[in-house]
């Protein structure tokens, strides 16, 4: 892994994304990339003056910040360089990663209820984009990545290059890997699970750790339970592609877990 995507928008939870980011650049020994999306808005009239702010002063403004933010990679021995753009966030995001052949992008996740907008960019970075992406808790500190857990489930066939960003972060922290599978009480495997999870037991036999299965209600309060009961310093889950109607109607467990993870989620996207 040698180039990770880092959106900002100068928040402390953004800063504090930045700053898990570089830490963990440190030990892959890869480059940050520090992206910033903003949005030229018409000017609006409030009685009887117009308020424009000219979008070049913007621009220089927003340039500024993004610079103080690669200083502050820079003091920390991190090779980085700082992006720009223009557009919506979410689609803006995803492209760029895309573009610039970032291997991850690293994004902080705030409370939900403080910053729904910002909540829905990283959910709508998740649906769009193929690149893995690395969620941070607003508050959490950074801490190698010994206790891996790996939440899985059998709704679709995997191969063993979906876990290559695994497979990367295990080697530089010499991680063990628990695999767990949380199902809800009485729960029988279903036939068309069969090939889901043995395909699934071959892609994760170069990895050293065990497997594990538990029962719980709700999925994600059992992984939840687990990973702090555990330990757990890196959570990652796979998230699937999911319809129009599967999103509005069903159960998408990657997105409900941002808001209830206190560890950092790794998204490996499984499209």
């Amino acid at each position: 892994m040698k180039k990770i995507l880092v959106p900002t928008d100068f928040s402390a939870a953004s800063r504090n994304a930045t700053v898990y980011a570089a830490s963990l650049a440190k030990e892959m020994h890869a480059m940050v990339q520090l992206l910033h999306v903003y949005q030229d808005y018409p000017s609006g009239a409030m009685g009887p003056e117009t308020w424009v702010v000219p979008l070049t002063e913007m621009r220089v403004y927003l340039q500024k910040q993004l610079n103080q933010e690669l200083s502050f990679l820079e003091e920390k021995g991190i090779k980085g360089e700082v992006i720009l753009e223009e557009g919506f966030r979410g689609n803006t995001i995803s492209r760029v990663a895309e573009e610039n052949g970032a291997e991850l992008i690293v994004m902080g996740s705030k409370t939900e209820n403080r910053s729904r907008f910002w909540g829905s960019t990283v959910n709508k970075v998740i649906r769009d984009t193929a690149v893995p992406m690395l969620v941070v808790p607003e508050n959490l500190s950074y801490r190698p990545l010994r206790n891996v857990l790996l939440a899985v489930d059998f709704e679709s066939m995997v191969t063993h290059s979906l876990f290559a960003p695994l497979q990367d972060v295990c080697q530089a922290f010499h991680s063990s890997v628990t695999v767990l599978h949380v199902e809800k009480p009485e729960t029988p495997l279903r036939g068309r699970e069969v090939p889901q999870k043995l395909q699934l037991s071959q892609a994760l036999s170069g990895f050293a750790g065990r497997f594990e299965t538990m029962e719980a209600d709700k999925i994600e309060e059992g992984i939840r339970e687990y990973a702090t009961k555990h330990a757990i310093d890196l959570l990652v889950m796979v998230a699937h592609h999911h319809n129009i109607f599967e999103r509005l109607f069903g159960t998408v467990h990657t997105r409900s877990i941002i808001f209830l993870s206190q560890q950092p989620l790794l998204i490996l996207k499984n499209d």
